[in-house]
C-alpha cells in the first residue's frame, strides 16, 4: 500500500481508481498533477511535476518508471531531479532544450528514452495515442480496464483544450488530436492540470443505480 497520507493536506494525494492515485498540483505555482500507478513492489508515474521531493514525500514504494505526456518543464523537472527512468517522445526531448532558452532552464536528460511498443505494468495495460498540438510529442494514455484517459495538457475538464501559442504548438494538429480523443471511450478524464472529470456516460450509469 502507499504511505498513509493522513498527515498531508487532504488534497495532496487522493485515490481516483483501483491502484491509481493523484498527487495534486500545488497552489501558487505552475506544476502538473502526478498520477501514481501502484504495483506490488513499485510504482509507475504519469508525469512528474516540477519537484522530485513533492512526489517522493507521498510514496513508500520506489519509482520504477515515469511516463511523460510531453516535455514542458512543469511535467518533467521532477523526473530530471530524481533521475528516474522516463519515457518521452523524441520530438519533445528535442523541445526541452529549445524551451529552456525562453521559459525555464531545463537540463536535457540523457536518461529519457522513447516509448516501447507496449506499456504494461502488472494490472495496467496502457494504450498510447500521439496527440500533437500543445507540443509536437504530446501523448495521451488510455487505461481501458479502468476507463481512464490521462490526457496531459491536450484536453482539460469542461472540454477546454491545451494552449497552442507556445514553441512547437500547432492548432491544426490540436484539432486533429481532439477529434482522435473524441473517438475514444473512457469514463474518467485525468488531465495534467485542473479538475478530474467524470464523463457523462459514467454519471448516467451511476444515476441509474440510485
Amino acid at each position: 500500500m502507499l504511505k498513509n497520507t493522513s498527515f498531508l493536506s487532504p488534497i495532496a494525494m487522493k485515490k481516483i481508481s483501483e491502484n491509481v492515485f493523484c498527487v495534486e498540483e500545488p497552489h501558487g505555482r505552475i506544476c502538473s498533477k502526478v498520477y501514481v500507478l501502484e504495483g506490488e513492489e513499485s510504482v509507475w508515474l504519469i508525469d512528474s511535476g516540477d519537484k522530485a521531493e513533492r512526489v517522493l514525500s507521498n510514496l513508500k514504494k520506489p519509482i520504477e518508471r515515469v511516463l511523460l505526456t510531453h516535455g514542458h518543464f512543469d511535467h518533467v523537472l521532477g523526473a530530471i531531479e530524481g533521475k528516474w527512468d522516463s519515457w518521452l517522445r523524441q520530438e519533445d526531448l528535442e523541445l526541452i532544450t529549445e524551451m529552456s532558452r525562453d521559459y525555464a532552464e531545463v537540463p536535457k536528460p540523457d536518461f529519457f528514452k522513447p516509448f516501447p511498443p507496449k506499456l504494461e505494468f502488472e494490472s495496467f495495460k496502457l494504450e498510447l495515442f500521439h496527440t500533437p498540438g500543445h507540443t509536437p510529442g504530446s501523448v495521451c494514455f488510455l487505461d481501458r480496464k479502468r476507463g481512464i484517459l490521462f490526457s496531459g495538457d491536450t484536453l482539460f475538464a469542461g472540454g477546454f483544450q491545451g494552449r497552442t501559442d507556445l514553441i512547437g504548438s500547432d492548432q491544426g494538429q490540436m484539432d486533429r488530436s481532439l477529434e482522435k480523443i473524441a473517438s475514444l471511450e473512457f469514463d474518467l478524464l485525468c488531465p495534467g492540470h485542473g479538475k478530474i472529470e467524470k464523463r457523462a456516460r459514467l454519471e448516467n450509469e451511476q444515476q441509474g443505480k440510485r
